[in-house]
């Protein structure tokens, strides 16, 4: 297990498949909803305490997890209380958010989508598109293509990348 201070509101966890599987857990079955999958997301997040790389406290605790080659990354993310007191209205559910590894990446995608609805971010290792736009699964598979897509509450999604990101263009 890999444990990585991103800064003082955010740590991940690059996990082996062989590790999380030692903690009774699969990929294919990671749910919130399921016991073991929540005492495996403890337990890991106890030995991120231990070290003393826990994100500060905040509002709630954001755990997302994303499918790497050789296993799974876990981010524990500390959102701001103001991030979960907005009131939001939310139309359609989810939105999709791709993590780039380079601005180029990032930019591709956006031409993908067309850049409408596009908002971009940049991290300390990442790049982020939020895409709030409506597309296509065809438009959202091309742009998979340059970084991992995942869906977000837009609730979280938002909050979250404009407190640990800075906002930036998709223009070259």
């Amino acid at each position: 297990m890999k444990i990585n201070a991103v800064n003082d509101r955010r740590t991940e966890v690059e996990l082996p498949e062989e590790e999380l599987r030692g903690l009774g857990v699969q990929w294919e079955t990671l749910d919130w909803g399921d016991i073991e999958t929540r005492r495996a997301l403890w337990s890991i997040y106890g030995a991120v305490r231990a070290e003393g790389l826990a994100p500060l406290p905040g509002g709630k605790l954001l755990i997302e997890a994303v499918r790497t080659p050789g296993g799974v990354r876990l981010c524990f993310t500390s959102l701001p209380r103001r991030a979960w007191s907005e009131p939001r209205l939310v139309r359609g559910g989810k939105v999709p958010v791709l993590r780039c590894d380079t601005r180029r990446a990032l930019e591709n995608a956006a031409k993908a989508l067309g850049e409408k609805g596009l908002r971009a971010f940049a991290g300390r290792n990442a790049w982020f598109l939020l895409a709030e736009g409506t597309y296509g699964e065809g438009a959202l598979a091309r742009a998979a293509e340059f970084g991992t897509l995942c869906r977000m509450d837009p609730q979280i999604a938002l909050p979250a990348l404009e407190e640990y990101c800075t906002r930036i263009s998709t223009e070259n």
